[in-house]
């Protein structure tokens, strides 16, 4: 990891960070999120709207103190249906702990038997 990426990180765990509107805390983001939010490469892109719907989004952006970028970054993630990373990582927990007393098995076993007993069943016919 390069210096900037490792003095990126650390400041977003010791601290409450807020980037383009993401507000990145320790407690409510996982390092991985922190490093992704905190460190990606964003495309610029130019947009022809009515004067009063950039007002607009300008005055309610402004409401959750946030920049326009995030602010119309956040609008389209919600119109196409994309999850909130942080619900993402919950999700991912939930999982984790539901798997958590699933024993070890071998993927190729599983495959075999599942594999022989169709057979079987296709023989029977």
């Amino acid at each position: 990891m390069g210096a900037l990426r490792r003095l990126v990180r650390a400041t977003a765990v010791e601290s409450s960070t807020s980037i383009e509107g993401f507000r990145v805390t320790p407690q409510d983001a996982s390092p991985r999120y922190k490093q992704d939010i905190l460190t990606e490469r964003m495309a610029k892109v130019l947009i022809s709207m009515p004067d009063e719907l950039l007002a607009r989004i300008d005055r309610e952006a402004q409401r959750r103190r946030s920049s326009r970028s995030a602010f119309l970054q956040h609008a389209a993630q919600s119109e196409l249906g994309w999850p909130d990373p942080r619900a993402l990582d919950a999700a991912l927990r939930r999982g984790r702990a539901a798997l958590a007393g699933a024993r070890a098995f071998e993927s190729s076993e599983l495959i075999r038997s599942g594999r022989d007993a169709r057979d079987a069943r296709d023989r029977r016919r």
